[in-house]
């Protein structure tokens, strides 16, 4: 015998279903719910093999009730009876758990097997519901042939070139950081003039002193020696030359 419990805001619809299912010996009606609160409150007391749900109801939504007793009660299958097969309505339904769908223009021997199936564990959709879902389908584009060039290629070759693939897709996404260091500030140019120059020893500042530093002091006697070029540049850099403004 198969327990269901139907779930849905109006009375007469229940009343109905009642009337409907009570003619299959071998489905009996366990409980109702007028909203999707008192839907999973009956759901967890009676432990019902299907729920038959309704989707819009005031007091709590079907599809937040099908995702709640499927996941409290993986024995127990959700068949939704609604009015609506909008695309939107169906995707929601069918990702929160749902084992079937169906329009409430289903006749009375339709709604029995489907009770039927969903018990058994299968899953259906209504003829209206399931030619949307093929146009849908259809109109998507079609994914790309697979690379020949990778049918040679082991699971473990295969492994290592997806990840290779996304670790360039995240650096690719990160922002790019120039490795330029930005220029100082004139009053930290002339700081750090001033200290180097307090650091330089006498005897190398006076190698190149204003007017002595064409002539190199340490020479030997009888040959004329000039100063190295790089420690005359550097020199007069760090004397104020190019001037550098505080």
């Amino acid at each position: 015998m198969i327990q269901v419990s139907i779930v849905d805001d109006q009375a007469l619809v229940r009343a109905g279903l009642r009337a409907l299912l009570s003619n299959d010996s071998g489905i009996e009606v366990a409980g109702e719910a007028s909203d999707g609160r008192r839907a999973v409150t009956e759901a967890c007391r009676l432990c019902p093999d299907v729920v038959l749900m309704d989707l819009r109801m005031p007091g709590g939504d079907g599809v937040e009730a099908t995702a709640e007793i499927t996941a409290r009660l993986p024995g127990t299958r959700v068949l939704v009876l609604t009015t609506f097969d909008e695309p939107g309505e169906i995707d929601t339904t069918v990702r929160a758990g749902a084992a079937g769908y169906l329009l409430k223009d289903t006749g009375a021997e339709e709604l029995g097997r489907a009770v039927h199936t969903v018990a058994a564990g299968g899953n259906l959709l209504s003829p209206t519901v399931a030619r949307h879902v093929m146009d849908r389908l259809a109109a998507q584009d079609p994914p790309p042939p697979p690379d020949p060039r990778l049918a040679g290629l082991t699971e473990r070759e295969l492994k290592v070139l997806a990840g290779s693939a996304s670790a360039r897709r995240t650096r690719r996404s990160r922002p790019r950081c120039s490795s330029a260091r930005p220029p100082l500030a004139p009053t930290s140019a002339a700081c750090w003039r001033n200290s180097a120059l307090a650091t330089v020893p006498s005897w190398r500042s006076s190698l190149f002193a204003v007017g002595s530093w064409r002539r190199h002091p340490v020479a030997r006697p009888g040959r004329e020696a000039h100063a190295d070029p790089r420690w005359v540049f550097w020199t007069a850099w760090l004397r104020g030359w190019p001037p550098v403004r505080p």
